[in-house]
C-alpha cells in the first residue's frame, strides 16, 4: 500500500500499453482494423499509426495518410513518455502539467480514427457505389461494371491491436481520476494517521 502513495499504477500501465501498441504498429505492421477483399484480391489495413492498401498485389500509397500516421505516432510517443514520468512522480510540481498534457490525447486519437473509419466505409461507398461496406463481419457486395455483375466477398474486423489501444487509452484517461480519488485519499490517510507512541 505504501508504494501506491508514491506512484500512479494506472498511468504506468496505460503508458506501457501505448508504447507496445506503437511498437506493434511500426515494427510488425499491425493494424487496428483490417478488411480482406475476395480470395487475396485486396487488403485494407488501417490505424491512426499506419496503413496498408493493396489491390491485386499492388500497394497503393496515400500521402496524406502517411503524414496523419506520423503525427499520431508522435502524439503516442509524447503521451506515453509524459504519462510515464508523471506516474512515477505524481506529487512533483511539474507532474500535474504532464498528466494534463498526456491523459486525453490517446483517446482523442482513437475517436478520430473510429469516426474517420465510419466515414470511409458508410457515406463514401454509399455515394460512389450505392453500397455500404462492412465494418465487422463478412458480406458479399455486388457491383455492376459495364453490364457485368461481380460478387465480391468482404471480411472485416477490428484486431487485437485495436483493443490493446482502447485499453491503453482508457487507462490513460482514468489516470487523473485515480490521482484525484485514490491517491489523494491515501495521502490524506497517511497525514491523519496517529503518530506511534514514543
Amino acid at each position: 500500500m505504501q508504494i501506491l502513495r508514491k506512484i500512479n499504477p494506472i498511468g504506468i500501465a496505460g503508458s506501457m500499453l501505448l508504447l507496445i501498441a506503437l511498437y506493434l504498429s511500426i515494427f510488425y505492421r499491425c493494424y487496428w482494423w483490417e478488411m480482406t477483399v475476395g480470395d487475396g484480391a485486396g487488403f485494407l489495413g488501417f490505424s491512426a499509426l499506419n496503413y496498408e492498401v493493396n489491390i491485386l498485389g499492388t500497394p497503393v500509397r496515400v500521402v496524406i495518410l502517411y503524414f496523419i500516421n506520423v503525427v499520431a505516432q508522435l502524439v503516442f510517443v509524447e503521451s506515453a513518455v509524459a504519462m510515464f514520468i508523471y506516474s512515477l512522480m505524481p506529487n512533483r510540481r511539474f507532474s500535474e502539467n504532464l498528466m494534463k498534457f498526456a491523459y486525453s490525447k490517446p483517446i482523442i486519437t482513437l475517436l478520430f480514427f473510429i469516426i474517420s473509419l465510419l466515414m470511409l466505409l458508410i457515406p463514401l461507398p454509399a455515394t460512389l457505389l450505392n453500397k455500404t461496406l462492412p465494418i465487422v463481419g463478412e458480406e458479399t457486395v455486388s457491383i455492376s461494371i459495364m453490364n457485368v455483375s461481380l460478387d465480391i466477398p468482404l471480411r472485416a474486423g477490428f484486431t487485437i491491436t485495436f483493443w490493446l489501444t482502447v485499453t491503453a487509452s482508457l487507462l490513460c484517461a482514468l489516470a487523473p481520476i485515480y490521482h484525484k480519488e485514490i491517491m489523494y485519499k491515501l495521502l490524506n490517510t497517511k497525514e491523519t494517521e496517529p503518530n506511534p507512541p514514543s
